[in-house]
C-alpha cells in the first residue's frame, strides 16, 4: 500500500487511544486520515489532518480534551511515541508544512 508508513503510525496511535478509552478529537481525526490514505487520496488525508489540528500549532496540542498530565510515566512515554510517529510521518509527507 502506498501510504503504509503513515497508516501504520496512525493505527498505532488509534490502538493506544482505544486502550485508554479515548474517543475525542484526535482519534476521530486520525480515523478520517486513515480512511483517506486507504483510498489512496493523499490530498483528502492532508485536509483531514489539517482540519484535526485546526488552529493548534500541532496535532498533540490539538487534543485539548485529553489530560496527558494524569498519565503514569510509562503511559505518557508511550503516548508521546505514538503521537510523534503520526505527526512525524505527516510532516514528511507534507514537506514540513503541516499547517
Amino acid at each position: 500500500m502506498r501510504y503504509q508508513t503513515q497508516i501504520g503510525a496512525m493505527k498505532a496511535c488509534i490502538e493506544w487511544f482505544d486502550s485508554i478509552a479515548y474517543f475525542g478529537i484526535g482519534r476521530q481525526g486520525l480515523e478520517r486520515c486513515i480512511v483517506a490514505f486507504e483510498a489512496d487520496d493523499k490530498d483528502r488525508a492532508i485536509s483531514e489532518y489539517r482540519r484535526t489540528i485546526g488552529e493548534a500549532p500541532n496535532f498533540a496540542s490539538a487534543m485539548i480534551d485529553l489530560d496527558t498530565d494524569s498519565f503514569a510515566v510509562d503511559r505518557a512515554e508511550e503516548y508521546f511515541n505514538r503521537v510523534m510517529g503520526g505527526m512525524g510521518t505527516m510532516c514528511l509527507l507534507m514537506g514540513g508544512d503541516v499547517k
